[in-house]
């Protein structure tokens, strides 16, 4: 189930940070605070903002849309609520695809960084201190192993992202922000 969850929104995460950049993050109250702030600014704040909206039933993630329009906050967290509980439905369903939502023009950050991508095997070099920490949370993470089998793995790489950030390059802190915001969520459920 864990498995499904992380892949759910680290999916959606990915298709929304790395597709929709904008300067909005409320339509009142916290836009005021970083209205000048760079798109690594905001895009930790969407992701920080988008928590307080998912809800976690069983093998299932909701966003919680009527609360989250209700408190105003922009259309990139809408949208991006959205596309996660789109994917979790797909996933209990079975239905997702990969392709289904990752097109070819939708990067995937690095050789290491996204579901399913492991380097083909670890035969590939890291490209950034990004995909670097990518690639050591691949090389722990146990797939299938259920819920609280990954705990440390997580926390290494949540702990990474925090630690080495500042090393990362600009056009990659969106990325980094929604791996670091999923696996600090959905990723330490069992914890």
């Amino acid at each position: 189930m864990k498995k499904v969850i992380n892949t759910i929104l680290l999916a959606a995460c990915f298709l929304f940070f790395l597709g929709n950049f904008t300067t909005n993050v409320l339509a009142e109250g916290i836009n005021d605070k970083i209205e000048n702030g760079t798109e690594s600014d905001i895009s930790f704040q969407n992701g920080e903002l988008l928590k307080n909206y998912l809800i976690l039933e069983g093998e299932r993630v909701y966003f919680d849309y009527d609360r989250a329009t209700q408190d105003k906050v922009s259309d990139d967290v809408l949208e991006m609520g959205m596309l996660v509980e789109a994917i979790s439905k797909d996933y209990s369903e079975k239905t997702f695809t990969p392709d289904k939502y990752f097109k070819a023009s939708w990067p995937i950050h690095g050789n290491y960084c996204g579901p399913g991508h492991n380097g083909n095997n670890f035969t590939l070099p890291v490209v950034d201190v990004l995909d670097q920490g990518c690639q050591n949370h691949d090389s722990c993470y146990k797939w299938g192993a259920g819920i609280g089998a990954n705990c440390e793995c997580n926390r290494q790489l949540v702990n990474y992202i925090k630690v080495y950030r500042r090393w990362m390059p600009a056009n990659v802190l969106g990325v980094a922000d929604a791996i670091r915001v999923y696996f600090e969520t959905v990723g330490s459920i069992g914890c």
